[in-house]
């Protein structure tokens, strides 16, 4: 297949339609990573104008960002294109937000739509492919290896002046939806905490969209191939890093996340029972749950947006009231109730079964009274 492309040169542009149509199964069967190789070949034999068909082919079919010249894109390849850049689309959600201009509205479009644009969201509404940093202060390009932190996949720099966004890639997502486990969503954010710190980033970044490493505008540099897992970067960090403070105003990055769902699932346990003993529908127990995480919402200095703001109260809405009834609230109290019990006389032994009175040489009755004058016979 490749080569029966680059051997097709078209005449004229009544070819261009044949061309684009025999190429244009490279991005679904050939993968991403054969567009560079196809770059490389094209700009080395520009005959017939075959450079130019290939850049209206990559614009087309929105595969490169609209600013960048092939040329520039044969060159990176020549020199040891990064796996990373060149499979960068395949980290992406499927609908990425993004945008030309943060004054601008952003837009949820295809990914290869999407990647035209200066800014781009690289994790999804669901789940944290990257951990990406905003970085403002002088010598962000080094920031990584000034805090003695493992290289960052990406760093996207503003050449205008010289504030950047470094990313890190996940080798497994952690995912966010209403059934996603607790524990990895606080790892993630304990990591984010102490990168945070380490990095001098900017603690009330909000992370939903990023320079575009893929776009002309910025000076990218490809730091790492091979995606990182938790485990890997909090190897790189002290406890001090990750330390969580207790003030809401504090609180940054997925932190929030995990502020505003535990504060708000204490409240719900204790109120669920009372909304379903006055015949409240689980509809008016999520506007409760709303309005109050709309509350602590409203203590950190970033505040989340509202679509995770709903979210949130959804998710913890629908696993409470599906799961707390008086009847399973009973039995969870009785359960606990003798779990404390055993604690509490655990390795006790009743003297019932050993009758110290009799080794005394006297009655039961007499025993009990001394020992309740006396507290002990020990």
């Amino acid at each position: 297949m490749l080569e029966a492309i680059l051997e097709f040169k078209p005449a004229k542009n009544s070819d261009l339609a044949k061309w684009t149509k025999l190429i244009s199964v490279v991005p679904k069967r050939l993968g991403w990573a054969t567009i560079a190789t196809i770059a490389v070949a094209v700009s080395a034999n520009s005959a017939d104008g075959q450079q130019a068909h290939f850049a209206s082919y990559l614009r087309a079919t929105k595969c490169e960002p609209e600013r960048t010249a092939v040329s520039q894109l044969g060159q990176v390849a020549e020199a040891g294109c990064s796996v990373l850049r060149a499979t960068f689309p395949d980290h992406l959600p499927r609908r990425p937000y993004c945008t030309n201009s943060l004054r601008d509205r952003i837009f949820a479009k295809d990914k290869f739509e999407a990647i035209r644009h200066r800014y781009i969201s690289l994790n999804g509404p669901t789940s944290l492919a990257w951990m990406p940093f905003d970085v403002d202060h002088a010598g962000a390009y080094f920031a990584d290896d000034d805090a003695n932190l493992p290289p960052a996949n990406v760093v996207m720099v503003n050449p205008m002046n010289g504030r950047a966004h470094l990313a890190y890639l996940l080798a497994k997502p952690v995912h966010k939806y209403d059934a996603a486990r607790r524990d990895p969503i606080n790892y993630y954010a304990a990591v984010e905490r102490g990168f945070t710190r380490r990095l001098g980033a900017d603690p009330f970044y909000v992370g939903l969209i990023q320079k575009n490493p893929v776009h002309a505008d910025w000076a990218v540099e490809w730091r790492r191939d091979e995606p990182y897992t938790l485990d890997q970067l909090d190897d790189w960090l002290f406890e001090r890093d990750k330390r969580f403070d207790p003030t809401a105003r504090e609180q940054f990055g997925v932190g929030r996340n995990c502020t505003t769902f535990d504060e708000l699932r204490a409240f719900a346990y204790r109120e669920v029972l009372e909304f379903k003993s006055e015949g409240a529908s689980l509809a008016d127990f999520q506007k409760r749950l709303e309005a109050v995480a709309l509350g602590i919402n409203r203590q950190f200095q970033v505040p989340l947006p509202f679509s995770e703001i709903r979210a949130t109260a959804k998710s913890v809405s629908k696993w409470t009231w599906g799961r707390f009834s008086p009847e399973r609230f009973s039995k969870i109290q009785s359960h606990r109730g003798k779990i404390g019990m055993a604690k509490r006389w655990a390795g006790h032994v009743a003297e019932s079964t050993t009758n110290p009175w009799e080794a005394l040489g006297i009655s039961r009755r007499t025993y009990y009274r001394k020992k309740a004058k006396k507290g002990s016979f020990i």
